[in-house]
This record gives structure tokens, sequence and C-alpha cells, in this order.
């Protein structure tokens, strides 16, 4: 039942805030690779849900909101 999220963001160097549907958070940080093999170039977050169901997960940067459609089995 974990969620695991690894992405390529776009620059510059952010924080995103991750909200997972059930009440739980968390921020991850990103420079979208700008500077080639920085271990920060990409973001990676794993939560795992206590139940199955459909989660809405919001992310959120200063520049932009996202939304993550999650089943869980």
């Amino acid at each position: 039942r974990s969620f695991l999220q690894q992405y390529k963001d776009t620059p510059p160097l952010a924080d995103e805030k991750w909200d997972f549907g059930d009440g739980s958070t968390g921020v991850t940080r990103s420079d979208g690779n700008a500077r080639k093999l920085n271990p920060e170039g990409y973001g990676r977050i794993r939560h795992t849900y206590a139940k199955p169901g459909r989660y809405l997960v919001k992310v959120e940067r200063p520049d932009a909101t996202m939304y993550l459609d999650v089943v869980v089995h």
C-alpha cells in the first residue's frame, strides 16, 4: 500500500509540498537536474497508506499546483 513518486522537476530549486489525501503531508526538494548529476536533481517521496482506497494527492510548488489520482489496493 505504498506510494512512491520519483520525478524530474523543473528549475528553479524549490520545495514541493505534498498532501497525500489521507491527512498526511510531506515536503521534497528538487532542482530539476539544472546542475548535472546533482543528487538533489530528482525529487523522491514515499508514502504508505493505512487502507486501500482512492486518494487525490496534491503537490504544490511556488509556481504550480499538480494533482495525482492514486488508487491503493
